[in-house]
């Protein structure tokens, strides 16, 4: 027996995608010159593939690539992509992406295999395998079993009364999910 809904139309996982990360690549090349870069990967698929970067300062990346997509389509792609830096509390700089559809900032852009551009993962309607799995009930119930431990030994270390009493409605509410588990299975 399954609990949650049963998706059977799963979204594209971001683990199945190709993707450039803003933290990796501003360590590859130096963001604040102009300069190009050729970057090349192997896909999951055992498909390889290059890609050439050039930097035009002050906030411009130019991605020139060949893609080919599941259905065998190839085509060339010549686009920019805006980027731009956010100073860190302690010092150092962040780099991120403006994702070039929704110009919306963020750190990684993927490439869906049925995609021609990268985009950000809300663009691509992209999810997180942790997202799809489906638990069952014994999944479940080992979950509130070992989770109910540590809320007992949290509860004898907790000296705040306020921290307590979130403490003991949660062991109440495992205890009562537990009967119910064990009325359904007699």
């Amino acid at each position: 027996m399954n609990v949650g809904r049963g998706v059977t139309n799963k979204k594209i996982r971001v683990e199945d995608c190709s993707y450039f990360d803003m933290k990796e690549l501003s360590k590859k090349i130096d963001l604040g010159n102009e300069s190009t870069v050729q970057v090349r990967w192997q896909a999951l698929s055992g498909r390889t593939a290059s890609i050439e970067i050039k930097v035009f300062p002050p906030d411009e990346l130019q991605f020139c690539y060949h893609v080919t997509n599941l259905p065998g389509e190839t085509s060339f792609q010549k686009y920019y992509v805006n980027f731009v830096t956010t100073e860190c509390n302690y010092g150092g700089k962040r780099w991120w992406f403006f994702c070039p559809r929704c110009k919306r900032r963020c750190r990684i852009l993927y490439l869906p295999y049925d995609e021609f551009r990268y985009a950000c993962r809300v663009c691509h309607n992209l999810t997180y395998r942790s997202q799809q799995v489906v638990r069952n009930i014994f999944g479940h119930l080992i979950d509130a079993v070992f989770g109910g431990e540590l809320l007992i030994n949290e509860l004898r270390r907790c000296r705040s009364v306020r921290k307590r009493q979130v403490i003991s409605r949660k062991l109440d509410r495992i205890t009562k999910n537990l009967i119910l588990f064990n009325k359904k299975m007699s």
